[in-house]
């Protein structure tokens, strides 16, 4: 008797997996998402976290696994049973709350779309016997999105460009399925936009509240990044994609056609550059001074960790604030992470100096 080809056994599944979602972004109009969610972004919201459950069903799973490598102390689970319509009733009536989840899922969607973009690159790879080191994978990758880019149909010179790049390292791209390509592309380039347009959408909401500590801070690989402490929830953060500069979008003279140094060189990208410039030019002045606990948001929530809940149990006890926010400070000399984090499940202002509920 054969033994049973597990390896094999698992890309059958992950390939037939991928096929079941592929069939659940094509019933969405992604032509119409954008333009519903800036004329009414809370159904835009609710639309966004039901399709990301169809998209990753086991997203509490998901969720806890990323808790298990924080600190001890700043691992908050999420229960099996909890659904994505207890996330969405949670968040319901609270704008930063909403637009900070519509940010978190789009990321997460187009990081999956993108991930699976990526798969399936792989796979023709290695079915063809493609040679290719590190560098030249990225660069391959790069320009069969850019071929099957819905927004480069008809584009003629364009493709024929990118058709000639592929050929130098033998990449035929009929063996692809053009509509499962352009679906993907499509979803990933309309929810990467999605999350543009929720934290502009939300940078506009913040300024109109005095109770929220956020800003711009670079992560340790030199990354930009947009942090929040939400209220009763923790720390938000997410990385911020720049804007393309101006000369990225003039077309090569001597050819004639596009270089392919950008995605899409039309209308719909100049708009989202424009959103990412705006992004840049709210953010620039307002640093976030604090450390990043949260390098992963998955989804947010309200529940705290059994530590800070029994820490919060003894806290409630103390008279006042100001003894509350003393005694957190007093941990924060020698747990500054999980000082800053009670500060914030506690609903206490965190922004700048001259506030008495600043983490010192």
């Amino acid at each position: 008797m054969k033994g049973i080809n597990i390896d094999k056994i698992d890309k059958e599944l992950r390939a037939s997996d991928a096929k079941s979602k592929i069939k659940i972004l094509k019933q969405i109009n992604f032509t119409s998402f954008i333009k519903e969610f800036l004329i009414d972004n809370h159904k835009g919201f609710e639309k966004l976290l039901r399709l990301y459950e169809k998209l990753e069903p086991n997203w509490v799973k998901i969720y806890n696994r990323e808790e298990e490598k924080k600190p001890d102390n700043i691992q908050t689970f999420l229960e099996n049973n909890i659904s994505i319509e207890d996330v969405i009733n949670e968040a319901s009536g609270d704008e930063i709350m909403e637009l900070a989840l519509t940010t978190v899922v789009a990321n997460r969607v187009s990081h999956y779309i993108s991930n699976t973009l990526k798969r399936k690159v792989e796979i023709y790879k290695n079915n063809n016997n493609v040679d290719l080191n590190k560098e030249e994978f990225g660069e391959v990758y790069k320009n069969i999105i850019r071929y099957f880019d819905p927004s480069n149909k008809g584009k003629k010179d364009t493709l024929n460009y990118i058709t000639t790049k592929l050929n130098l390292y033998d990449i035929d791209v009929s063996k692809f399925d053009r509509e499962e390509m352009e679906t993907l592309i499509e979803s990933q380039n309309t929810t990467f936009a999605l999350k543009d347009h929720a934290i502009f959408k939300m940078l506009g909401a913040l300024r109109e509240r005095d109770d929220i500590n956020y800003g711009y801070k670079i992560d340790e690989k030199g990354k930009d990044m947009f942090v929040m402490d939400l209220p009763y929830y923790g720390q938000f953060s997410v990385h911020l994609k720049k804007p393309k500069l101006s000369n990225q979008y003039t077309r090569n003279n001597e050819r004639g056609y596009d270089t392919g140094k950008i995605k899409n060189d039309n209308e719909n990208n100049n708009d989202i550059n424009n959103v990412r410039k705006s992004i840049f030019t709210l953010l620039k002045n307002i640093p976030y001074d604090q450390d990043i606990y949260e390098k992963k948001n998955i989804m947010l929530t309200s529940n705290i960790s059994s530590k800070g809940e029994e820490f919060l149990i003894n806290l409630r006890k103390l008279n006042s604030d100001e003894d509350k926010i003393e005694k957190i400070k007093e941990i924060g000399k020698d747990y500054p992470r999980y000082s800053h984090y009670l500060m914030v499940k506690s609903g206490y202002d965190t922004r700048g100096d001259e506030n008495e509920s600043r983490t010192k």
